[in-house]
This record gives C-alpha cells, sequence and structure tokens, in this order.
C-alpha cells in the first residue's frame, strides 16, 4: 500500500473535500487540505505502525477507507485504556447505501480490538449522515 501513497492522497482528498469544503472559507481549508493530504503525509501515515489505514476498493479502485490511530492522545472524556481514535471514516458517495459503511465499520472495530480496548472519534457536527451512521454503529 505504501506504493500508492500518491492515488491514495489523491482519493483521500477528494473524499473529504466533497464532504468538508462548502462548509469552510477556501484559503484555510485548502492549508488544512495541503497539511493533512499530501503524498509524502499519506506514505508516513501508511508506514506508521501505529497507523491502520484499511482501504476498500471495486474493480481496483478506491471506494472507501478508514484510519484508526493507536497510542495517539486521548481525550479526557474516554475513560477506557488502551483507546484508538478512529480519526478517518470514509466511503466513496456512489457507495453510499450499499452496506460498505456497515462491513467497514464492523471491520474497523475487529481490527481495532487486537491493540484497544475502546475506539472513541470526533465527528463534525454539520455531517448529520456521518452522526446518524456512528449512533447507529
Amino acid at each position: 500500500m505504501p506504493a500508492d501513497a500518491a492515488s491514495f492522497s489523491a482519493f483521500a482528498r477528494d473524499l473529504f473535500v466533497q464532504t468538508y469544503a462548502e462548509f469552510n472559507e477556501p484559503d484555510n481549508f485548502q492549508r488544512y487540505l495541503d497539511g493533512a493530504f499530501g503524498e509524502s503525509i499519506q506514505h508516513t501515515q501508511l508506514i506508521d505502525h501505529d497507523i491502520l489505514t484499511v482501504v476498500a476498493e471495486s474493480d481496483n479502485a478506491f471506494v472507501g477507507y478508514y484510519q484508526v490511530v493507536f497510542n495517539g492522545e486521548t481525550p479526557d472524556c474516554v475513560n477506557v485504556t488502551p483507546a484508538a481514535e478512529l480519526a478517518r471514516f470514509y466511503v466513496d458517495p456512489s457507495y453510499h447505501g450499499s452496506g460498505l459503511a456497515q462491513r467497514q465499520i464492523e471491520h474497523m472495530f475487529s481490527q481495532s480490538a487486537r491493540r484497544a480496548d475502546g475506539v472513541w472519534l470526533g465527528v463534525w457536527k454539520q455531517n448529520p449522515r456521518a452522526i446518524r451512521f456512528y449512533e447507529k454503529a
């Protein structure tokens, strides 16, 4: 997967833009994208043993992914130790409603349980679709 850092970076960036661009000031948003989704940053995350990145593919194309961070900072409100952070969880909009997100979240929980006793996440209040999904999960 590290060899795919360039294409993964573009895919991850694209999904982030589709999800959040309309809610952000363009200059600030661009700065965030440059700092979070560059190829070298993604490559570093893909080889980091404390970050689990799992990508879903269909017909040799990326269609979703999640990233779990182990050994990161945990907010005071999380009372499980060790805990992992579900840092990113995205599904291409063309796969919304397909069951892919449910399969990904189940896979994430099973994989995270190998290294953590719990998983926490932060979700943006202006993303009601994600909030509903996480509440069900």
